[in-house]
């Protein structure tokens, strides 16, 4: 059987992106992504016996998604990621050894209801598309 190491999210972006290069010159852009779940909470306020839980992931892309992307993400913006759970492992301060985690996107959709996403959904998926046909273009 093959391994597997897939992560699909659904959330919205905690605060508008960091956008970098390496020193190699590869666009890079981190954000961190909220995700919320119903848990029982039998001491809810609201009597219901049901409570909100949010979990954040720091997400990460790289290349040309990093660049196309950069301009439309922003702190608010529901999203659908998909990508692989890298792990980061580093010594704290304290010299204990520590890992941290990271979802490699590989690919997002920006979702949204509002007209304002709509547009700027179309336009990236437009830049997307170009950006396809040009490669195609230099190989050929």
């Amino acid at each position: 059987m093959k391994d597997v190491n897939r992560v699909f999210l659904i959330g919205r972006v905690g605060a508008d992106p960091e956008r970098r290069e390496t020193r190699t010159g590869i666009p890079l852009l981190r954000f961190s992504l909220a995700t919320g779940r119903r848990v029982r909470d039998p001491g809810a306020s609201d009597g219901s016996g049901w409570g909100e839980e949010t979990d954040w992931h720091r997400i990460v892309l790289w290349g040309k998604l990093a660049d196309s992307l950069a301009p439309h993400i922003q702190k608010g913006e529901k999203l659908f990621v998909e990508g692989t759970l890298k792990v980061q492992k580093y010594a704290a301060k304290d010299g204990t050894s520590r890992s941290s985690f990271e979802v490699h996107a590989e690919d997002v959709t920006l979702l949204g209801g509002s007209s304002r996403s709509g547009q700027r959904r179309q336009r990236v998926e437009t830049a997307v598309v170009e950006e396809s046909l040009e490669v195609a273009e230099d190989i050929a």
